[in-house]
């Protein structure tokens, strides 16, 4: 999906997509978050089963997001084309994902 939205959104250019991802951290719609991902990314608290908990809260994030999209409308109608609609709808959570862990990683390693 990535792929695909870099082609059709960006033309093609890795440098204008990932662009966008900065702008949109810096100064654009996540800007007002950043310092609350920061605070929740620790790699040091486990949970019971001694999973890194910042993890399976972030798989958790993703499957809410993942079946209230798929689910939902496969459960109203099985036999439609998910196809373009899903990727419309998947884009803005894939941006939201890539800019939340990029800063992660990036506060992480001191960068």
């Amino acid at each position: 999906m990535i792929e695909k939205h870099v082609k059709l959104d960006f033309n093609r250019s890795e440098e204008a997509y990932f662009s966008h991802l900065i702008s949109s951290l810096q100064r654009g719609m996540y800007s007002d978050m950043k310092d609350e991902w920061v605070s929740e990314f620790n790699l040091e608290k486990r949970n019971s089963l001694g999973h890194i908990q910042t993890v399976v809260d972030w798989v958790v994030e993703e499957n809410k997001y993942g079946c209230s999209i798929v689910w939902n409308r496969y459960d109203s109608d099985p036999s439609q084309n998910f196809g373009e609609r899903y990727y419309e709808d998947s884009v803005p959570f894939i941006d939201f994902q890539l800019v939340k862990g990029s800063l992660k990683e990036i506060n992480h390693r001191g960068i």
